[in-house]
């Protein structure tokens, strides 16, 4: 029984790190998008449907937070349950 516990707490800790780069990579695309760094806006506007383009970049950039927090979550993880 031992063993689905520790299953569930990896579970738990690795979706508590995608989570928490989901909501990091989504604040920092819409800095990005709302601050007009690096003349996004322009880039956008010549896109047929810009709305579109934002919201693909504004998800691309979340799930690349995501599973790099969770990556980085899972070695941590790996690690710590390593030490002891």
């Amino acid at each position: 029984m031992k063993q689905g516990k520790a299953k569930s707490e990896l579970f738990s800790g690795l979706l508590t790190h995608l989570l928490m780069g989901a909501c990091l990579g989504l604040v920092c695309a819409i800095v990005v998008l709302f601050a007009d760094l690096a003349h996004l806006r322009d880039f956008f506007d010549n896109k047929p449907d810009p709305g579109v383009a934002e919201l693909r970049f504004a998800l691309n950039m979340t799930l690349a937070f995501a599973f790099s927090a969770a990556l980085t979550g899972f070695i941590f993880m790996q690690m710590e349950k390593n030490k002891s």
